[in-house]
């Protein structure tokens, strides 16, 4: 199974286009606020316990899915430059074992659109940041802008492209990069 990673800062729109990519492609979607929701359960964001156990999870997932024969997992990753370049690597790692492949799109806007987006209601459905404040320390600490280097990111403004479009054209994208493979 294919590994298709949507990434991007808080309120880029990562959950939403992969529900839209899921519907339009039959993909299942693993987006990363089911392990750090599951983990907030039990422990405390940023502990010891608590990254653990959601990086368990994933990492779980992730073997289990690599192994798979057909299809693709869509997952969506907040990456913060260039701290988060091994877990990439790991992820990468994990599915290449398997001779899957990993297809990277990062997924921007302008900052007052992250901002106008990050208290929509729809962000309660899980424990994602919901204050522009909370948002605005993120940004200040943390490079969530810059791509990840070397991987072939495909960048989609999510401020002038909905959701169905942006699904669209990493479907078109994936499409064209198999036919190009196979043309091989």
């Amino acid at each position: 199974m294919d590994l298709i990673l949507l990434y991007g800062p808080p309120a880029a729109g990562k959950l939403t286009v992969a529900k839209a990519l899921s519907e339009l492609s039959g993909y299942k979607v693993f987006h990363n606020q089911l392990s750090i929701d599951l983990a907030l359960e039990l422990f405390e964001f940023g502990t010891k316990e608590f990254e653990e156990l959601s990086e368990t999870i994933r990492s779980k997932v992730f073997e289990i899915s690599a192994r798979g024969k057909e299809g693709k997992l869509i997952f969506t990753f907040c990456y913060a430059h260039p701290i988060d370049l091994p877990y990439l690597d790991k992820i990468i790692g994990q599915f290449e074992k398997y001779g899957s492949k990993v297809y990277f799109y990062q997924l921007l806007c302008d900052k007052d659109i992250l901002l106008k987006r990050v208290s929509e209601p729809s962000r309660s459905e899980h424990k994602k940041i919901q204050s522009a404040d909370k948002l605005n320390q993120i940004i200040s600490k943390y490079d969530l802008f810059t791509p990840a280097p070397g991987k072939g990111s495909f960048l989609i403004d999510t401020g002038i492209n909905s959701p169905q479009e942006s699904a669209r054209l990493i479907f078109e994208d994936i499409n064209r990069k198999n036919s190009d493979a196979e043309n091989r």
